[in-house]
């Protein structure tokens, strides 16, 4: 019932609508709901109408005129799941942007199951640009919606300011175009930090899901070349990891591995791998996101880096910085044996400190040495103190992944420990859904459905035999998915990135938007795609509760 899917959204669903109403407007509305409704039984509507009188009382609806629902808004974004993709197509020489709203749907783009959500809609050009301004300038709730941009030439146009709306943005290739000549200028910074991450994320996605190419994504994604701040690089790397763990085994990983680096190199070069004194938070924290992934890429400086604060504390006993602990831990156990696991496995057993205990248990599942491994994986699965069974899946799962050749040695030790490690778990689901996950070929995945499919394991697993049966099987599907992306990767990897040079300049107007409803244009093709793990389900009711606590934090 309760997953991140939840959370995030019931999060978003709040800070879209606070920015609809304004800040003082929306806490006006929940502090009269608690206010107005302490120690009684409340509904859903209650909260919706709270809100709504206080927004109609402060104004701060009118703009959106008289057909404009506050309660149905609510209830489009609480009674239906997932999020909305709108497809932008933009005529430059008019103005139009014709707007199409579907539900995103992750393994195929768009679902087949469409209902429209109503959802409230800025947007900036380049023409003056502004992301400052976070009150929607319009609300749509069809299908399909023509909006006038009120300027009309070669300007890019981006969607969703700062990102404060729960919706994805896709645009035609032309304004795409625009868009990444505009991040790859000298003017880049003039799209707000938020919006340029909303972009990395988005484009990743749509890749994934059949709406983009890998070779179109990959060119929109070419900018991170010149990026150097937090947010976008964030995104980056969630979706870089999770496409390199579906090409491990194909000749296109080295090949991404090698461009992720060059990418890189800008904001590496400025952050470094050792911290400066009195050096931003933020600064600090995304090195503490790309040092990992430049190690796990095998860059040179992050190696030795790594491998010189190590000794470091290791030998004179000069601790390591905070922020740079799990990737120098994890480097060292990577490139050390039985004394560089021995040496931190004693740290956890006797350090005093649990957030020092907690990062080293995240990282001692990076040694390779299969003693060593061995060793931790007994310690999990023992009731004998060392590990606390509320930390054991954390363990177990950073076993698994900690380094790409653990999978097997982990699988190893659970077949030779079988009854050991199912009473470990409440689940036997849970370790083996660590080994599914990590399955690299069609090849392996079959070994492991065939172990799952001997009369000895499928009585051990008995009623959960179907749904482990079941990972396994989203994972052979995650395979059979990369060989549908392979050409369109490798051109990108082999050519680079298109030249692009806008061809329909015009001399900028300026006009007030207006909105018209224009239904007879066609809606985007659904694409087909092996079905993917991850789902955006999302039940209403567990979004309300976690919004009530959203609103009591926002309040006190």
């Amino acid at each position: 019932m309760f997953s991140t899917v939840t959370y995030n959204k019931g999060a978003s669903i709040i800070r879209m609508t606070e920015h609809l109403l304004g800040f003082d407007v929306h806490r006006t509305g929940l502090r009269n709901y608690l206010k107005d409704l302490a120690y009684k039984t409340v509904q859903p509507i209650d909260l919706f109408t709270a809100l709504e009188s206080a927004g109609n009382q402060a104004g701060a609806l009118s703009a959106y005129g008289s057909d404009f629902d506050f309660v149905k808004y609510y209830e489009s974004w609480t009674e239906q799941p997932g999020h909305p993709v709108l497809n932008v197509q933009i005529n430059h020489q008019t103005g139009q942007m014709t707007i199409t709203q579907r539900r995103f749907d992750i393994d195929t783009g768009h679902s087949v199951q469409n209902r429209n959500y109503i959802i409230p809609i800025t947007f900036t050009t380049g023409a003056n640009p502004s992301f400052d301004n976070t009150k929607p300038s319009h609300i749509i709730s069809k299908g399909v919606t023509v909006i006038d941009r009120g300027v009309v030439g070669d300007y890019w146009t981006i969607f969703n300011i700062q990102q404060t709306g729960f919706y994805r943005v896709n645009y035609d290739d032309y304004t795409w175009n625009l868009i990444v000549l505009a991040l790859r200028g000298a003017d880049r910074e003039k799209i707000h930090e938020y919006n340029r991450a909303q972009i990395v994320n988005d484009v990743f996605q749509f890749a994934r899901s059949g709406l983009m190419t890998y070779q179109r994504a990959l060119n929109i994604l070419s900018f991170l070349e010149f990026e150097t701040e937090y947010a976008p690089w964030v995104a980056a790397i969630t979706g870089f990891n999770w496409l390199r763990n579906r090409l491990v085994g194909k000749p296109q990983l080295d090949e991404l591995n090698e461009k992720i680096v060059q990418w890189s190199s800008k904001v590496m070069g400025e952050l470094t791998y050792m911290p400066t004194e009195g050096e931003p938070f933020m600064r600090s924290y995304l090195r503490w996101q790309l040092a990992p992934v430049m190690c796990n890429l095998n860059v040179p400086a992050c190696r030795a880096g790594a491998r010189a604060i190590f000794e470091d504390l290791r030998v004179f006993g000069h601790e390591v910085p905070v922020d740079s602990r799990n990737w120098v831990y994890c480097n060292a156990l990577r490139d050390g044996g039985a004394q560089e696991f021995n040496f931190l496995y004693n740290r956890f057993k006797s350090h005093n400190v649990y957030t020092e205990k907690i990062v080293l248990l995240q990282t001692l599942g990076c040694t390779s040495h299969v003693e060593s491994l061995n060793t931790l994986l007994t310690d999990i699965v023992t009731p004998n103190q060392i590990i606390r069974p509320q930390d054991y899946t954390t363990a177990f799962n950073t076993a698994v992944s900690g380094n790409e050749v653990n999978t097997r040695l982990v699988w190893n030790y659970i077949q030779a420990n079988l009854q050991l490690v199912f009473n470990a778990f409440a689940s036997p689901r849970t370790p083996l859904s660590y080994i599914a996950a990590r399955l690299r070929t069609v090849e392996e995945v079959v070994e492991y459905q065939t172990w799952l499919n001997t009369t000895a394991i499928q009585s051990a697993l008995g009623t959960n035999y179907n749904a482990i049966y079941g990972d396994s099987v989203a994972t052979y599907n995650s395979i059979l998915w990369v060989s549908t992306i392979e050409d369109s990767l490798s051109t990108y990897l082999t050519n680079g990135n298109d030249v692009i040079e806008p061809s329909t300049s015009t001399t900028s107007t300026t006009a007030a938007p207006t909105t018209v409803t224009q239904p007879t244009i066609t809606e985007p093709s659904t694409p087909t795609l092996p079905e993917l793990t991850d789902s955006a389900m999302t039940s209403f009711a567990s979004l309300f509760i976690i919004s009530l606590g959203a609103i009591l934090h926002l309040i006190l």
